[in-house]
């Protein structure tokens, strides 16, 4: 079992109280240790009596930390003062469960060798009951050129190796994913910043020894570490084995989806052994079929689906068709996919689920057959709008900032798509734009001037954060029928659980939706 560990930052004797206090919430939210990190303890003069405090009376078995500034941490002193600090603490009555000592310290002296085993386990030990050494290397500007020699030369004599770095991207989570099969001791192998996250929830899935998971989002040691409720709640560690189906939302940005919340709760309802993470991949068409060609390929990942979002879903509809997969009517309409899906024979499947969602949230409010609707946008959101307008019959109106765009995307639809500077008549409006977006550029902006529409029209707004963007709420203060982006969400997302799984998506994972 992959064992789960939260880091506790203890900078002064007296916070030895609040350091237990969270090591008891730690225990009650599932965690199996605490690491208390006593980098500037260390300076202390009742640091000593502290920390074996610390451990004696800790909750929960204790991983004890000191960690360098080269390495993230806080310790500035000299390396016979840690390491003597350390020998104290070790030697102690009750000893703790761990200790994390660097391997970079460790591979350039042999009298620090020599010390810290008077006080760690290893056969030769005569005392019992020693701590078990995790050595460890980490790296905050990215992969290290000589990963793979020296975690090889760092599994000799020691109890569990720990190597993390800052992932560059996606891709970097593979090599992680493979570590704890290679060294033949316990290994913790794992990506630091935003591309991290898989590497870190899917410990359990490539036998990785620990993870790490901040007891709240303030408490983060590391970046992209979740906290202990999103590990255990949104992503069911628990639940997490070498079956587990992988599913995720790819764009960028993703870090504020809605989607791992929803799929992740229809899964639990369903009794899947699936888990939904978010992916986030940069705005480049090469990274994002590097990486899902990647992914793919991995032979123990299990990527069974994903939910394509902003800038990438036109890149998924072309990736599917280049692989000869198969796109459903919509994808081959718009020349856009929101939804991959792999079938067990490894198959690509394309959808486009947001097609469905807009055609569903117009056709119960207005009928658009031989009416004009306008669009707001030329990106891939803009082209499932079109293709749903036209498969409802609209004679459909496209506005964008920038007139190439639009002129593209009007020339790829057979129908009447026209390019237009003014909304005109119309009797639907879909705003495509990531204008008035909390996350983005312009979260006060309208994509255009409210009082150009029509306030018989009914506007659908695709963005869903915040509920009521700007242009949603001066429509509607206007008197006009406005469909907020969460039901067009909730409508796609739904649709994609039954892509995946055969099944609707259950009243827990609705509610995750709900935007009364």
């Amino acid at each position: 079992m992959t064992l789960v560990a939260v880091p506790i930052e203890v900078e002064d004797p007296g916070e030895v109280g609040t350091a237990l206090e969270q090591a008891q919430r730690a225990k009650l939210g599932g965690a199996d240790l605490v690491e208390f990190r006593i980098d500037v303890l260390v300076e202390h003069a009742e640091g000593v009596a502290a920390a074996c405090r610390l451990v004696s009376d800790s909750p929960l078995p204790v991983l004890l930390t000191c960690r360098s500034e080269a390495e993230g941490g806080a310790w500035r002193g000299e390396e016979t003062d840690r390491v003597s600090f350390l020998e104290a603490v070790g030697t102690a009555e009750i000893a703790p469960q761990f200790l994390d000592f660097e391997e970079a310290a460790w591979s350039r002296s042999a009298n620090i060798r020599q010390k810290v085993r008077l006080v760690v386990d290893h056969p030769q030990q005569v005392r019992p009951e020693r701590a078990r050494l995790v050595l460890s290397k980490h790296d905050f500007d990215g992969r290290p050129a000589d990963l793979t020699g020296r975690i090889a030369s760092m599994a000799v004599d020691v109890d569990v190796v720990k190597v993390a770095w800052t992932a560059r991207s996606l891709r970097d989570c593979l090599e992680a994913f493979e570590m704890p099969g290679l060294l033949g001791v316990p290994t913790v192998a794992l990506c630091m910043g935003p591309f991290g996250l898989p590497s870190r929830v899917l410990a359990p899935k490539f036998g990785g020894f620990l993870t790490f998971a901040a007891l709240d989002a303030d408490s983060a040691t590391a970046p992209g570490q979740p906290t202990l409720s999103q590990l255990m709640d949104l992503y069911r560690f628990r639940s997490i084995d070498t079956d587990t189906e992988v599913y995720g939302v790819a764009g960028w940005p993703v870090e504020h989806s809605k989607s791992p919340a929803f799929h992740n709760q229809a899964f639990a309802e369903q009794q899947r052994n699936a888990v939904y993470l978010p992916l986030p991949i940069a705005p480049d068409p090469t990274a994002f079929v590097a990486t899902l060609e990647a992914w793919l390929a991995h032979p123990g990942l299990d990527l069974r689906g994903l939910s394509v979002t902003l800038p990438h879903k036109e890149t998924l509809a072309s990736f599917v068709i280049e692989r000869g997969g198969v796109c459903d009517d919509a994808t081959r309409l718009s020349g856009a996919a929101n939804t991959l899906r792999v079938d067990a024979s490894g198959q690509l499947h394309a959808f486009n689920t947001d097609v469905v969602a807009i055609e569903e949230a117009l056709s119960e409010r207005v009928d658009l057959k031989g009416q004009s609707a306008l669009v707001l946008g030329a990106g891939g959101v803009a082209r499932a709008a079109t293709a749903a307008l036209l498969r409802l019959g609209a004679q459909v109106r496209v506005m964008n900032r920038t007139a190439a765009r639009a002129e593209a995307l009007a020339a790829s639809f057979e129908g009447p798509v026209e390019v237009v500077g003014e909304p005109g008549s119309v009797a639907a409006v879909v705003q495509c734009t990531s204008v008035g977006m909390s996350t983005g550029p312009d979260p006060k902006g309208c994509p255009v001037d409210p009082a150009m529409l029509p306030n018989n029209a009914v506007l659908l707004e695709t963005v869903y954060e915040p509920a009521f963007t700007p242009i949603r709420e001066a429509f509607s203060q206007a008197g006009g029928q406005s469909i907020g982006g969460l039901e067009m969400f909730r409508r796609q997302a739904a649709a994609q659980t039954r892509l995946w799984t055969g099944q609707e998506p259950g009243s827990a994972a609705l509610a995750v939706l709900d935007d009364s």
